[in-house]
């Protein structure tokens, strides 16, 4: 690393995931930074800077393989209080809110790295999440079971009801919660829905619970369209009636 480079965090999951990635060439920022990967979906412009995203395959030493999303951005910041000027990366938010989640056990993909470097004036950073297999989004799941039972849709809401009011109950917003950013069970009709929340860069804890997870709702319905209004509705009432005993749960 020149003169021009200053590396400011490197963290990895755990030691084996440390030796996974150097078996695989990524155990450097650079080798992360220069990994000639095609974009998962064209990367997001801002201001002076970029954010984009990358499918990738880990090899273990048994022959098996992890699947895994590398993210990159360059100068794609996010301002508040404590860095008012310079601002920090969204992925270094959106890794802090990855593990607070874990140890709140509310569904996130896994992280199994974060880095970032000032280069040539320039903050950089990456983030690496283990895939979400055997999962889809919210939107692709209404998309390819169509013919889902009401049962299985009511199931599968109940789920994503209680995931919510659990995120919510721990004072927390998502700021982006799209149908596309919740991931459930790729099945029509399993044992068990299993929910999981990406794309949490905006995601922040608040005072006002009540006003801000309401936002979170009235963005998630707005955006539900391919959701049957009957679906939506029986959503709405089941989060409403989930832990109607603690006093600090969001109302209408």
């Amino acid at each position: 690393m020149n003169h021009l480079s200053r590396l400011s965090h490197f963290i990895v999951a755990s030691q084996a995931v440390a030796e996974l990635l150097k078996q695989n060439q990524l155990s450097s920022f650079e080798q992360v930074w220069e990994a000639k990967l095609p974009w998962f979906e064209p990367p997001n412009q801002r201001r002076n800077g970029w954010s984009g995203v990358s499918e990738h395959q880990l090899h273990t030493a048994s022959g098996n393989h992890i699947n895994i999303f590398i993210k990159r951005q360059e100068n794609h910041n996010t301002f508040s209080i404590q860095h008012p000027i310079t601002g920090i990366p969204t992925f270094y938010r959106e890794f802090n809110n990855l593990k607070r989640l874990y140890h709140l056990g509310i569904g996130a993909p896994q992280p199994l790295l974060y880095a970032e470097r000032t280069h040539h004036g320039k903050k950089q950073a990456v983030l690496i999440t283990k895939a979400l297999d055997g999962y889809c989004s919210l939107e692709n799941w209404y998309q390819r079971y169509s013919k889902a039972t009401l049962t299985t849709r009511e199931k599968l809401l109940s789920s994503l009801a209680i995931c919510l009011r659990n995120f919510h109950n721990h004072h927390l917003v998502h700021n982006c919660l799209y149908p596309k950013h919740i991931f459930v069970t790729n099945a029509e009709n399993p044992a068990s829905f299993q929910i999981y929340l990406i794309d949490l860069e905006k995601t922040k804890r608040v005072f006002n619970t009540k006003k801000h997870c309401n936002h979170d709702l009235q963005r998630f319905i707005r955006h539900a369209n391919i959701i049957p209004e009957h679906d939506i509705q029986y959503f709405i009432d089941h989060y409403q009636h989930v832990d109607k005993r603690q006093h600090y749960l969001c109302a209408s």
